[in-house]
């Protein structure tokens, strides 16, 4: 394996090219053996998929959102992760349903962004708004501000569930945690 081959490997399943250069990859091209290019700029990397450590995800299909998300952001530096694409990370009970277009949100005055299994939307975010996962270090909504996000698309009984999930208090054993995310109130 070439010093290029081993650059490569070392990156996540989804990477744009800024994050391969800023690791020391050459240019990437879709001749190359395992390598899709899923979008302007993003590529899947399918070999390294497969070979993913165990990193705290609980599930395949998460890990390949959160290296997504995080190619699509490196393009976007303004950006954050919202609506659905952020209810999977911090762990909100889905409607059924795991996103497969990625959410962004980006300030009202940026130019319109079109790009294959991307949505912006372009609003004026509060300072509360902005946090960074804690797991993933990715910057994303807050979790109110992703319920709030979500009431607009989503159904009632989806909101009422991803509410009691927030302000439940939850099991040591099934969970990691004993205090709820939120509580009513503070809602």
């Amino acid at each position: 394996m070439g010093k290029e081959a081993r650059r490569i490997a070392g990156l996540p399943g989804v990477v744009s090219t800024v994050q391969a250069r800023d690791c020391g990859a050459a240019q990437l091209r879709s001749r190359r053996p395992g390598m899709t290019r899923e979008s302007r700029g993003i590529w899947h990397v399918e070999q390294i998929q497969q070979a993913w450590p165990e990193d705290g995800f609980p599930s395949p299909q998460l890990r390949l959102l959160a290296a997504r998300a995080e190619a699509v952001v490196s393009l976007y530096p303004d950006a954050l992760i919202t609506h659905e694409t952020a209810a999977a990370l911090w762990g909100f009970p889905l409607p059924g349903r795991f996103p497969k277009t990625i959410h962004l949100q980006r300030p009202v005055k940026t130019s319109r962004t079109k790009r294959p299994g991307v949505r912006v939307w372009r609003v004026r975010a509060e300072p509360g708004d902005r946090t960074v996962h804690p797991e993933t270090g990715l910057p994303l909504t807050s979790m109110r501000r992703t319920l709030l996000s979500l009431a607009a698309t989503w159904s009632l009984e989806d909101l009422v569930a991803a509410i009691d999930w927030m302000v439940r208090t939850p099991r040591w054993r099934f969970e990691q945690r004993t205090e709820p995310h939120d509580t009513l109130s503070q809602l």
